[in-house]
């Protein structure tokens, strides 16, 4: 197994992880891009579990918004960096796994956002997974058709799984 040199990228979470050498905060999709992009060329295997967010606020203000003055704000949104398209674009040799939450498994948007993001694997798991300790998803791969279920298990169990699975992999 790969445990030699694991680093992690995290964002806000309901999690109590604190910042250390390994692990390392970003507040947003463009500060966890140019963190990640500052160790990925060392990547065998990079795992990219979730967006910190898809949408930003596109006419973000510096001071406060007055409900005197602005009793009725109006927001636009703008789509994010997406981390893991642009992590696609610039892999070599890593193993780019990838993660793609739907309200229902739908596994042909899940093989396009394999091919468009370049990844080598997809684990396609249900938004209901969001703020719960379990989980189950499916595992499509870029190599050939095989789709691997995994049944609801611990979120812990199924990490054990989806290293194992990464690992038949690249032994192949």
């Amino acid at each position: 197994m790969y445990t030699n040199n694991l680093k992690g990228f995290f964002g806000d979470n309901d999690l109590a992880i604190k910042e250390n050498t390994k692990l390392k905060y970003c507040p947003t999709n463009e500060v966890m891009l140019e963190e990640i992009k500052k160790e990925f060329g060392d990547a065998d295997i990079f795992i990219a579990t979730a967006a910190l967010t898809d949408f930003k606020v596109k006419n973000e203000v510096d001071n406060k918004i007055s409900k005197r003055e602005n009793p009725n704000p109006e927001f636009q949104l703008t789509p994010d960096i997406d981390v893991l398209f642009e992590l696609g674009k610039i892999k070599t040799r890593q193993f780019l796994v990838g993660f793609c939450l739907l309200d229902n498994i739908n596994l042909d948007i899940a093989r396009q956002k394999l091919q468009e993001k370049n990844c080598d694997m997809m684990i396609v798991n249900e938004s209901s997974t969001m703020g719960s300790t379990n989980m189950k998803a499916k595992i499509i791969n870029n190599f050939n058709s095989d789709m691997i279920e995994i049944d609801m298990t611990s979120k812990i169990d199924f990490a054990n799984q989806l290293f194992k699975i990464i690992n038949d992999y690249l032994e192949k």
